[in-house]
């Protein structure tokens, strides 16, 4: 089982500099509520910065934004 509660204070200081990788997890957490309220408006802009910044998080991005919008 992973400990999402210890997984934020781990990401902070890659999110200070806006990393990809960390606001891609970031996105996850908040849309699937790991460690932090389930938030599909915080998802969606976290998992929006690291497709910006990686071309790579552009496919995990659009499947977030069907789930949200068919209200999953």
């Amino acid at each position: 089982m992973k400990r999402y509660d210890e997984l934020l204070p781990t990401i902070e200081p890659l999110l200070k500099f806006k990393r990809p990788e960390a606001l891609i997890r970031l996105g996850r957490m908040y849309a699937k509520g790991y460690g932090v309220p389930q938030d599909y408006e915080k998802a969606k802009e976290a998992m929006y910065q690291a497709a910006n910044k990686d071309s790579f998080y552009k496919a995990e991005y659009g499947r977030l934004l069907k789930k949200a919008s068919a209200g999953e």
